[in-house]
């Protein structure tokens, strides 16, 4: 199958786009307080978070609060087992 160059184009969305409460503070520090740097903000928008966020459609999440994801981590989403690779 070829990508489409021309609208419709197709995309999937995986994950939630609530924001973490860590995320929404630094955002507030730097665009409202100007406390930190923008490379302190990119330090945190960097972080990678899993959470279960309730979903009833069949997925399955076993956590106790928000996990921050690293470089190298495995995941495992039903019978998947992903590998996080940060670019």
């Amino acid at each position: 199958m070829t990508a489409r160059t021309t609208p419709p184009f197709r995309a999937d969305h995986v994950g939630s786009f609530l924001r973490p409460q860590y995320l929404l503070e630094a955002r507030d520090q730097y665009f409202n307080q100007k406390t930190i740097s923008a490379e302190q903000l990119r330090a945190v928008e960097d972080r990678l978070t899993v959470t279960d966020v309730g979903s009833s459609n069949g997925s399955y999440v076993r956590l106790n609060g928000p996990r921050v994801v690293r470089n190298g981590d495995f995941l495992l989403l039903g019978q998947q087992l992903f590998r996080v690779h940060v670019l």
